[in-house]
This record gives C-alpha cells, sequence and structure tokens, in this order.
C-alpha cells in the first residue's frame, strides 16, 4: 500500500476494540516485582530504625587506668622500610580492649605510636 492509500483509509479505526495497546519496554511483571522489593526493602529499613530506637547500642567508656598497658611502636616505615626507632612519635592512639576473665573484670589498654619519616 502507498502512503496515500493508508492516510486516506481510515486504518485505526479497523483495528480490533478488544485489543489494549501498552506502549512500554517493560513487562507488567517487572514493575510488580520491583515494587515488591521495594517494599520489602522499606519494611526492613524501617524496623531497622525501630530497632536503633527502641534499643539503643551502648559501649563500654574507657577507663583511665587500665589493669595493663601495652605499647606497640613501629619499628620501620610501612612504605620506604626506613628505621623508625629513633623518630619521635607524632601522636599517641589509644585502643582498650574488656576482658571478663574467671574472676574479675580485666582491661588491657593498648597504645599506638604514629611516627613520620624524618
Amino acid at each position: 500500500m502507498s502512503r496515500q492509500t493508508l492516510a486516506s483509509s481510515n486504518w485505526k479505526d479497523k483495528r480490533p476494540r478488544t485489543a489494549i495497546t501498552v506502549v512500554s519496554h517493560r513487562s507488567p511483571m517487572a514493575s510488580r516485582n520491583q515494587r515488591v522489593k521495594r517494599r520489602a526493602y522499606e519494611k526492613r529499613v524501617a524496623k531497622r530504625v525501630e530497632v536503633n530506637l527502641v534499643r539503643p547500642r551502648k559501649t563500654l567508656m574507657m577507663v583511665e587506668q587500665p589493669d595493663q598497658t601495652v605499647l606497640l611502636t613501629p619499628s620501620a616505615c610501612q612504605h620506604c622500610q626506613q628505621d623508625l626507632s629513633q623518630a619521635p612519635a607524632c601522636r599517641r592512639e589509644r585502643v582498650q580492649q574488656f576482658d571478663l576473665p574467671s574472676i574479675g573484670l580485666q582491661v588491657t589498654e593498648y597504645q599506638v605510636e604514629v611516627k613520620a619519616c624524618p
């Protein structure tokens, strides 16, 4: 058929009336699955937020005088392997580990010296 013939004949009226034309690049099941996944995700997030509001997490506070202190000093630079035994420390970081032995609470403090290459 030529263009004139298509234009002159009303071909849109000859389509069956029962057919529903949906122009989409996705299948209806794909969008439904996406909605279901999104709802499930929102429920999980809401439950997580609710749990955090009801039961806030607790942390043991650092103590001033631990039972034992272990000083960890780097011996060499991790990048250039230069000796750091005589270099002064830039700062000292503290991490405390709380152990519960059979008799009582024992606290060990680890102090890490951070050094820079001279």
